[in-house]
């Protein structure tokens, strides 16, 4: 088993009061992490840190041993799409059924609806659901 992240002595302040502080923190593969604190302690700062929509101040996060910290904005990008992230305040649309959730984005950069429908399936069979619910 190795780590999928590993996150080295980050450091992210705002108004010169520190969000993470020399954090170490490895995340292993195929595991399930569970991130917990209090209300405005850095939770998100840190999970947004990790996929790179915040630039920590220093240190470094490894993804698959590659230090994406100071990747472009292309490869920022490339890196975000591996990633699974549920903003605090998400919702889903209740006017539309669960594929159009799960696929809404797909459908709306034009790819093809049958490859839409595989990729839905595909996630759905992540979290053991099927396309009837």
């Amino acid at each position: 088993m190795y780590n999928k992240i590993e996150i080295r002595n980050l450091k992210k302040q705002f108004s010169g009061k520190f969000v993470t502080n020399g954090l170490d923190l490895d995340i292993p593969a195929h595991k399930m992490t569970c991130i917990i604190g209090r209300s405005g302690e850095g939770k998100s700062v840190l999970l947004k840190e990790i996929i790179g929509l915040i630039q920590p101040d220093s240190g470094s996060v490894l993804l698959d041993g590659h230090n994406i910290v100071h990747l472009s904005p292309v490869d920022r990008q490339k890196t975000f799409l591996k990633f699974g992230y549920v903003f605090q305040f998400a919702a889903l649309l209740d006017s539309l059924t669960i594929f159009e959730n799960i696929g809404i984005v797909d459908l709306e950069n034009g790819i093809d609806p049958k490859k839409v429908k595989e990729r839905v399936i595909e996630k759905l069979e992540l979290v053991h659901l099927d396309l009837d619910v």
